[in-house]
């Protein structure tokens, strides 16, 4: 959603600044989709090599051919229209790329970061001293925030502490987590909710809402997030737990905790 709102003020931008002059916005749209054409061909050349599959030679041909056009139409475009705004896709086009690959490397480095050793999973089925509350812990994948998370439900579950993972991809990950789970022995059980729109505030407000409270007027969810040393990469993560917070703030006799999981790139 971030890059969609961001695309769209790009958008809006280039619109203001050519005061929405087809022909004159028509040379960045060219040399972006020729270079997106020229890329994807180069691509295909590159599997060809790789996999040598039946006709390759042939296809190899064919793909190569067509990235050298586009090739060659994507710089007598650059070269012709280039003070007409050309240099603009030229410029933005390399700064995105490397955006996109430190993007890539935060991403890759956070999963890495969070990914649990076997102390850590040792060290989360042991059970702690239980107080008097009825306790849900969000869990999404069993790393180290969802470790974290379970420790801190630890310190504040009663007789009630329930894991609840809500499934918004459908492909078997649920299943596989399930049964990890299980395997760790963490002593209480996981709950899986299936969301086939790929919504999650609204299953996990609803499942808080079934809870049967009894003599209970309390309801603890706790919530695991990345906190990054630089606070400029917030941005890349979703932010569920924030808006899940504002949602569970509105149930009555519901607390949220969340968990920040520390970590430096």
């Amino acid at each position: 959603s971030k890059g969609i709102i961001a695309l769209s003020a790009m958008a809006g931008l280039l619109i203001l600044v050519f005061r929405a002059e087809v022909t004159a916005l028509i040379p960045l749209f060219a040399i972006g989709a020729f270079t997106s054409f020229t890329l994807s061909q180069a691509g295909m050349v590159v599997h060809w090599l790789r996999h040598r599959e039946r006709g390759w030679v042939g296809s190899m041909g064919l793909n190569g051919f067509g990235a050298a056009a586009t090739f060659v139409v994507t710089l007598v475009i650059a070269v012709s229209k280039f003070a007409s705004g050309a240099w603009i896709v030229l410029v933005v086009i390399p700064v995105l790329v490397a955006v996109f690959g430190r993007i890539r490397h935060h991403y890759r480095f956070a999963a890495a970061a969070a990914t649990p050793a076997a102390h850590d999973l040792a060290a989360c089925a042991k059970h702690e001293d239980e107080a008097r509350n009825a306790v849900v812990v969000l869990v999404k994948s069993l790393d180290r925030r969802a470790i974290a998370a379970v420790h801190a439900a630890r310190r504040v579950a009663g007789d009630s502490l329930t894991a609840l993972h809500v499934d918004i991809r459908g492909d078997g990950a649920a299943d596989s987590l399930r049964a990890e789970w299980e395997r760790c022995g963490f002593g209480f059980p996981l709950v899986v909710i299936d969301s086939p729109f790929r919504e999650m505030i609204d299953p996990v407000v609803e499942y808080v809402r079934s809870i049967e409270r009894g003599e209970r007027d309390t309801v603890t969810v706790v919530m695991s997030e990345f906190s990054p040393a630089n606070r400029l990469e917030i941005a890349l993560h979703a932010q569920t737990t924030m808006w899940l917070g504002w949602s569970l703030s509105a149930e009555p006799g519901v607390v949220t905790v969340n968990v920040p999981y520390h970590f430096h790139d």
